[in-house]
């Protein structure tokens, strides 16, 4: 293997296992697994077909998509926990907590 496809394998690696690092943060499902191999079936024909150099692309993308994911993801629990925050403090303002008896 010369050196630029090594390079390039090495890469993609990288870029790769950034996305399964971010999905490992941001809460991986079950469900995403179709997506996934959906993913790696399109990227991977691409790279038949054409040239090596899209594996990288196809890495880069990957870890883009994972990290959207994981803002959204974190965006929507950072949601609900304010709005768990706002319903404890209604509930406290009306006395309908247990500890004032």
């Amino acid at each position: 293997m010369n050196p630029i496809t090594n390079e390039l394998i090495l890469l993609s690696l990288f870029f790769y296992t950034l996305g399964f690092a971010t999905l490992a943060v941001a809460g991986f499902k079950k469900s995403m697994i179709k997506w996934i191999v959906a993913y790696g079936l399109v990227v991977g024909g691409i790279v038949w077909l054409t040239e090596l150099k899209w594996v990288l692309i196809g890495g880069i993308v990957f870890m883009l998509m994972n990290g959207f994911y994981a803002v959204w993801s974190i965006g929507r629990s950072m949601k609900q926990y304010f709005a768990d925050i706002k319903e404890a403090k209604a509930s406290q303002k009306r006395g309908d907590n247990n500890d004032n008896n």
